[in-house]
């Protein structure tokens, strides 16, 4: 199981959240933060999470 995450760009038109200028912003840490890799602990436990369900 891949657990990589990908996003797409808005397309900045007009109405477009990266148009706003308040959720633009926003819209872009979320982004950010969405984007950053999960710690080595928790994937450590989704893999032991998904090993013990194929295991059922």
């Amino acid at each position: 199981m891949s657990r990589t995450r990908t996003r797409t760009k808005g397309s900045g038109e007009e109405g477009a959240p990266d148009a706003d200028p308040v959720l633009g912003p926003l819209k872009k840490l979320y982004d950010e933060v969405a984007n950053e890799p999960l710690p080595d602990d928790l994937m450590k436990l989704l893999d032991r999470l998904d090993e013990a369900e194929r295991n059922r």
